[in-house]
């Protein structure tokens, strides 16, 4: 699909109030935020969660950023607590450079089918375009 005005309703609400909520939350900055999965391809059922790829600058840390997930996971329960259980978002951290080389990645599976079905939803302030590695 690639095609945000084919998201159902739902979903698009979905993933705005998400980015609502993660502009006023403490973390690091984002550059960018992502649909993908079965909500982004259009092949999902009724209780298919929505797959958000919040996308960090640079790279990954060396440890696994628990922190992060747990944030971003606290945002996604305070949507399925305010619509009642109708969506159910779920947001991981990603990094720019793993998108823009999934090689590099312990998943790269992961990272390519970000790439290649990921709907980009907003793009943050001071990002005009993906990071350029130096």
């Amino acid at each position: 699909m690639n095609n945000r005005s084919a998201v159902d309703s739902s979903t698009a609400q979905a993933m705005d109030e998400f980015i609502a909520r993660l502009r006023e939350a403490d973390l690091p900055p984002v550059q960018r935020v992502l649909l993908y999965g079965s909500r982004a391809r259009g092949d999902y059922h009724e209780e298919s969660d929505i797959d958000i790829a919040v996308v960090f600058p640079g790279a990954p840390p060396d440890a696994y950023p628990y922190r992060l997930l747990h944030q971003l996971s606290g945002i996604a329960y305070e949507i399925v607590l305010s619509r009642r259980g109708d969506v159910y978002p779920s947001p991981r951290p990603v990094f720019e450079d793993q998108l823009a080389d999934p090689s590099t990645a312990k998943n790269p599976e992961f990272y390519q089918s970000i790439a290649q079905d990921g709907i980009e939803w907003v793009r943050m302030e001071g990002y005009a375009a993906p990071l350029a590695l130096a």
